[in-house]
């Protein structure tokens, strides 16, 4: 932690006082709290069998349809942008699409412009 703190300094990100610097800290610290959390729900996810497949660096989820057609709007759209969370943290790509798993279509979509349904 120090490590990043320092570099922040020498890059000219966060050289504040004391108080600023601890603040900063416990910002990191609760952001790779938050990244943990939203890795070990898809895992959980993938389990449950919502989610078929993750791959990141492309920005690709599938899903599987039925439990997908299940949920209500928010829900997915929730579920769309904890993906995209969970991408940028893994692969800094905050763009993702769900595809249902059998068919490959669009199912949905986030980036930074927004989110979308098909």
């Amino acid at each position: 932690m120090k490590r990043f703190l320092l570099a922040c300094c020498v890059a000219g990100t966060g050289c504040g006082s004391p108080a600023q610097e601890a603040s900063s800290a416990e910002t990191v610290q609760r952001n790779e709290a938050a990244a943990r959390r939203r890795g070990e729900i898809v895992q959980e996810l993938i389990v449950k069998g919502l989610i078929k497949s993750v791959d990141c660096a492309r920005g690709k989820v599938q899903v599987n349809p039925s439990p997908w057609m299940s949920i209500d709007a928010d829900t997915k759209e929730a579920f769309t942008k904890l993906l995209a969370g969970h991408c940028n943290d893994s692969h800094g790509n905050l763009s993702v699409t769900m595809l249902d798993a059998q068919s490959g279509r669009d199912l949905a979509s986030f980036s930074g412009s927004g989110y979308s349904v098909k």
